[in-house]
């Protein structure tokens, strides 16, 4: 049995664009199909779902193999289903209701089957990917570029960066909707990991330096979610440290190569080793799966804990988070956020990791002279596919401030 995000990617549908709007601060939405499914040992698949809801063009699609039922019918299905034998289904993600359905008339067995098989992306669902980043990072860019030249000129609050940025992606092709909510944080909010601004009570992005972004868009084919840091001010020392020593975690992980069958968790910790030398550290996961236009959040989890989406092996394909932190409260907050694919690479039974996102780093917040000459390196290269990519599709304003970014970090090489 699925649930309703396995069956949305097992079927390929999605919720209509219209339920995907949502307002600045509000939670994200995720465009799942509200419904359930069995699926017969033979392939075939019962789909409990409102008819009303589906346009022809999805009902044509199923043919044979799928029949679409009523959901209220689900619960008569379910019970005599289970009396014919055991019912496989994600335990995690199974209503007590429904499981106790199961039990009472059969055996429900833990098969998560389909969820581990849409973590792992094939190659049209990557290569949509791939392209929902460089069209997310128009947008993204184009507010860093805004930001730069605005927040000097007038005052600027954390709502109304959140709102620009919500603008410049609503102008770009194939946007559905927001895959979160803007968390848009300067200063002493920025302390606060998950931080949503109110519109009557966000900060000035005038008052404090630091300033960071976490958002993401729906595409369709992909889904983004990225976190940026900037120096909106002069930033202090303390700030460049804090920042410089995420940003070698990022790399590190970035650049990590692991043998096949790894569990995600034994990667958490290649992300904290230069905050960790420093006494430093963050209290949130460094990465999680990203579903493929569905919930940003899926397995595996690159966490510290033991569990079920974090003993998962991380294996070609798989789209994750590379997002270490560092938070001190009543201060200041930062993280750097982008998506990587897991690829394999060219040692035998190794994987290693190719970052798909494409929004640039702040060099006013690296020291340089605490970075290796590989990982200069590695943030002139990826920064020259950032420009690469983006800069035709640039207006003059943000493809100006964008190659000045970039040739900072090629001439440190």
């Amino acid at each position: 049995m699925a649930d309703p995000e396995d069956v949305s990617w097992l079927l390929n549908v999605r919720a209509a664009d219209d339920a995907l709007k949502t307002e600045v601060g509000d939670w994200h939405v995720v465009p799942s199909c509200t419904s359930r499914a069995l699926v017969r040992r033979d392939g075939g698949v019962t789909w409990f779902v409102d008819r009303d809801r589906l346009t022809s063009e999805v009902l044509a699609r199923g043919g044979v193999v799928v029949t679409v039922a009523q959901p209220g019918t689900l619960a008569a299905t379910l019970r005599e289903a289970a009396r014919q034998g055991s019912i496989g289904t994600n335990l995690r993600r199974t209503p007590e209701a429904l499981g106790s359905i199961i039990e009472q008339h059969g055996k429900a067995c833990a098969d998560d089957t389909v969820a581990r098989r849409r973590w792992h992306k094939h190659s049209t669902e990557l290569q949509s990917a791939r392209r929902a980043h460089i069209v997310d990072a128009v947008a993204v860019v184009r507010l860093m570029a805004w930001l730069i030249r605005t927040v000097p000129e007038r005052t600027v609050s954390e709502f109304e960066a959140a709102e620009m940025l919500e603008a410049f992606r609503a102008e770009q092709p194939g946007y559905k909707g927001a895959s979160m909510p803007l968390m848009s944080a300067s200063g002493p909010n920025g302390a606060q990991p998950h931080y949503v601004p109110r519109r009557q009570s966000s900060r000035s992005l005038n008052d404090h330096p630091i300033f960071w972004m976490d958002s993401g868009g729906h595409y369709l084919g992909g889904t983004t979610d990225n976190t940026i840091t900037l120096a909106l001010g002069d930033p202090e020392p303390k700030h460049i440290l804090a920042h410089t020593l995420v940003l070698q975690g990022y790399i590190a992980l970035a650049t990590s190569r692991f043998p096949v069958g790894t569990q995600a968790l034994r990667l958490d910790t290649i992300a904290r080793q230069a905050l960790w030398r420093e006494g430093m550290d963050f209290d949130h996961s460094t990465g999680h799966g990203v579903g493929n236009y569905l919930n940003i959040h899926e397995g595996p989890l690159i966490g510290r804990e033991p569990g079920p989406t974090t003993a998962v092996p991380v294996e070609p394909g798989m789209i994750v988070t590379n997002e270490p932190g560092y938070y001190v409260r009543g201060d200041f907050g930062m993280r750097i956020e982008s998506h990587m694919v897991a690829v394999e690479s060219r040692h035998p039974n190794f994987l290693e990791f190719e970052t798909i996102s494409r929004l640039p780093i702040d060099p006013r917040l690296v020291d340089f002279g605490r970075l290796s000459l590989s990982e200069r390196q590695w943030l002139a290269e990826y920064h020259r596919v950032v420009l690469q990519d983006l800069e035709s599709l640039l207006d003059v304003h943000s493809a100006t401030w964008l190659r000045a970014v970039v040739q900072t970090f090629v001439s440190r090489v």
